[in-house]
């Protein structure tokens, strides 16, 4: 039976990869959108 070099810790290593991948993503996405909300609109506005 060929395996491919297939372990079965691989599949636990792809989903740490992806875990990763997506906690950076979400903090990527929540920071700014974080200091926007602390932004105040008006000030923002005459800014432009």
């Amino acid at each position: 039976m060929v395996t491919y070099s297939v372990t079965l810790a691989d599949p636990f290593l792809y989903l740490f990869i992806l875990g990763t991948l997506g906690v950076v993503g979400l903090v990527a996405c929540l920071l700014p959108a974080v200091s926007a909300t602390r932004s105040d609109p008006a000030s923002a506005m005459r800014g432009q």
